[in-house]
């Protein structure tokens, strides 16, 4: 009855706690950090805007005052309306760069969303793993609890010397202490996780979630940025080969005594001392920055995603192996209890072979949460994460 019920409450607990899925999605929509980042859109797109606009026009009114030598005096005046042309070809070049700077940004904020799902979904597998753990511990303080029982058990019926009993209850209580050690290391990376989440409330989470690689190819999201930056630099390069970018066309009337005078004309700036050339220099050097990092990150990224083929196909071997190992050693425990009652084993053996148990429980836990994290780096390098 009582394992039934017990059954029952770790099924409603499994029921209510939220999956990663589930996490992630409520992460995205309330991270103030993708929020904040999410603004640099909008800014490059009001820079956009306000690279492509027009000049303001100006006005001149002047009023003047005449005293000639011989007469009475009279007044005069000046009207003076002028508004800058920009040159044929310039407004295209200003809409390919406000194009760039727009898509770059939208680069940029992909490329932190991915990096943030990334580190987000490594922090879930830390806590999975410390759940794991500490779950691990408490079964292990089970055991020891039970070794304990059947040494209380035989010391009362006089066959095994007290300290064969001090020895299976100071065994019993170290796995009392780790439980306690890990419960501490699976709060501290569970209040970690939301902390870098910034959700605004505690989430009672699942501590089994796994994560696969996913068959489709991407560009990894920093590649991409890198991409379109050395494009937004090249067309910004483009842009400064106007260095005459505007004229200005003028207009003016003016009524003095005895005559009116009426101006049209233009003002040509002269690019004699200041062509652009080290504004053009400079974009080009940065397109060219872009482009060599790109190139690093391309050969990083071919090396890594080596590496990662590499360690899933060990971590996947080693996870058979220990599988395969366990059953044995469960065999072996459950052999060596049995014997321990009857006074067949002694209590050393019994120990070395539950903690050869717990040890191999352990190294599967390392190892999913390896595979967990490969999957993780390798949807990240294969743009996976994009949108």
């Amino acid at each position: 009855m009582f394992k039934s019920i017990l059954i029952s409450g770790v099924l409603c607990t499994l029921l209510s706690a939220q999956n990663f899925e589930t996490f992630l999605q409520k992460a995205l929509t309330e991270s103030p950090y993708l929020h904040a980042s999410s603004l640099e859109i909008l800014q490059a797109a009001e820079q956009g805007a306000i690279l492509q606009r027009y000049k303001n026009p100006s006005l001149e009114l002047e009023y003047s005052h005449f005293t000639p030598q011989n007469g009475s005096d009279a007044g005069g005046y000046r009207v003076n309306y002028s508004q800058p042309i920009q040159l044929w070809g310039l407004q295209s070049a200003k809409q390919q760069l406000a194009t760039k700077l727009s898509q770059t940004a939208t680069a940029d904020y992909e490329a932190k969303k991915a990096l943030y799902m990334r580190t987000l979904s490594l922090l879930y597998v830390e806590y999975m793993q410390a759940s794991q753990l500490e779950a691990l511990a408490e079964e292990a303080s089970t055991i020891a609890k039970k070794i304990f029982t059947i040494s209380q058990v035989r010391y009362e019926k006089g066959r095994i010397a007290k300290g064969v009993l001090l020895q299976a209850q100071i065994d019993y209580e170290r796995a009392v202490i780790g439980c306690e050690e890990l419960r501490l290391a699976t709060q501290q990376s569970y209040y970690s996780l939301l902390s870098f989440a910034g959700v605004k409330e505690e989430i009672r989470l699942s501590t089994h979630y796994t994560f696969t690689p996913l068959m489709k190819k991407q560009q990894h999201p920093q590649m991409q940025l890198l991409a379109l930056q050395n494009k937004a630099m090249l067309s910004q390069a483009e842009l400064l080969e106007h260095s005459l970018s505007w004229v200005n066309l003028f207009a003016e009337y003016e009524e003095e005594p005895e005559q009116e005078i009426m101006r049209v004309g233009l003002t040509l700036p002269l690019p004699i001392f200041n062509t652009k050339s080290q504004e053009k220099k400079l974009a080009t050097l940065k397109a060219k920055e872009k482009k060599i990092s790109l190139e690093a990150t391309t050969t990083r990224v071919a090396f890594e995603t080596k590496l990662l083929n590499y360690e899933r196909a060990s971590l996947l071997k080693q996870k058979t192996s220990n599988a395969k190992v366990l059953q044995n050693e469960l065999r072996l425990l459950e052999m060596y209890e049995e014997g321990y009652k009857i006074a067949n084993v002694k209590l050393l053996a019994l120990q070395e072979v539950k903690n050869r148990v717990i040890q191999t429980k352990k190294k599967l836990i390392y190892i999913e949460s390896g595979l967990n994290k490969n999957a993780i780096l390798t949807n990240y390098n294969q743009g996976n994460y994009n949108d």
